[in-house]
């Protein structure tokens, strides 16, 4: 007991010096519930042997072995890796572009592929409840039980190199422009751009939609209430989002520059970026799952000049008046450049005026 008065204070029982830190209660967790806590580290796991044993042992092609060997090593090119690299447009899947293109979306998960798992001969439920890892995966039908189920290990790894060829061929690399390029005939390219001045903090966004000709037919631009410039990038987003309505029965590709963004919605990873978007955030994600021929992508600021431009605008206070039918010079100019540098990389010789 001490001589004096003193003041309470907190202690930690289960510590000598009294403090609590978070190895002593890791310590206490252990020792109380030990036996019920999974004690395999989640963020390392390793493949097991016997998937390893079991790739070389297929009575298969060595250019279908190495590749099975490459998927559970995870080792493939996916669009999520090559954007994670500056090497892509788009981490989301070339097929569907509603998820990201991980190996397991690949060979597994996406819609299309799902239907050749489950029909005969391999009959196999494939979802996201079973499937976590690609190699996990393959090692269960190397098990026991689903040897005697009849299915085919070597037609499985036949039908994964057959898959992945399917989608490599399907389409080139997509590697991030640095102009505007046209959509295809009956398509929609709309280009989003967000502007924010921190000394007024006055934000304006920019939408403009062009068909195949570079030709404006819908858009909008406006002021909007923001407190950073991510803010007004997300707000632009959400807002060309909620204009779909104006492209009935169009496939509408949306272009935007800022990379933050591109990675937290279109790439399900909603950490990070400005805690005051969370609720923007989250109306984005929900208006991008839903909306059907809709597609996403990340451009350079060079090709995204003209809603920038319309942003920029609005900021400074110009009011711009039937801007989408009568673009005013300087706009005008941009969509000019935009469309004689297009057709002049793609080798199209046309008049532009």
């Amino acid at each position: 007991m001490p001589r004096g008065e003193v003041g309470d204070k907190r202690l930690c029982g289960w510590a000598k010096d009294g403090k609590y830190l978070v190895k002593t209660g890791y310590s206490l967790a252990v020792e109380r519930f030990g036996s019920f806590v999974d004690m395999r580290p989640s963020s390392s796991f390793s493949t097991p042997k016997v998937v390893w044993n079991g790739i070389w042992k297929l009575n298969s092609t060595s250019k279908v072995k190495s590749f099975m060997w490459r998927d559970c090593g995870g080792a493939l090119p996916t669009r999520e890796d090559l954007f994670s690299q500056k090497c892509s447009s788009s981490p989301l899947c070339q097929i569907c572009s509603l998820f990201p293109e991980i190996i397991e979306h690949c060979l597994l998960l996406c819609g299309w592929v799902r239907k050749l798992w489950s029909s005969s001969p391999f009959n196999l439920k494939v979802s996201n409840f079973f499937v976590s890892r690609f190699d996990v995966w393959f090692g269960d039908l190397l098990s026991i039980e689903m040897r005697r189920s009849g299915v085919s290990l070597e037609l499985v790894a036949f039908a994964c190199w057959e898959v992945w060829k399917a989608r490599v061929f399907s389409s080139a690399p997509s590697v991030v422009p640095d102009w505007w390029i046209p959509p295809v005939p009956g398509e929609v390219k709309v280009n989003v751009d967000g502007s924010f001045l921190k000394d007024s903090f006055e934000a304006g966004v920019g939408i403009i939609a062009r068909n195949s000709e570079g030709v404006v037919f819908a858009g909008y631009c406006g002021q909007v209430s923001a407190t950073s410039g991510f803010m007004s990038e997300a707000l632009a987003m959400k807002l060309a989002l909620e204009s779909l309505s104006n492209f009935p029965g169009l496939k509408v590709c949306f272009e935007i520059d800022c990379e933050e963004l591109f990675r937290l919605v279109f790439g399900r990873m909603l950490k990070g970026g400005d805690w005051a978007c969370g609720h923007i955030l989250k109306e984005i994600l929900v208006g991008a799952g839903s909306a059907q021929n809709v597609s996403f992508s990340l451009v350079r600021r060079a090709s995204n000049q003209a809603a920038d431009w319309l942003a920029r605008s609005v900021v400074k206070g110009l009011v711009l008046k039937d801007w989408v039918s009568s673009p005013p010079p300087p706009l005008a100019l941009i969509l000019s450049l935009d469309l004689e540098t297009a057709l002049g990389r793609m080798g199209v010789k046309k008049g532009v005026g």
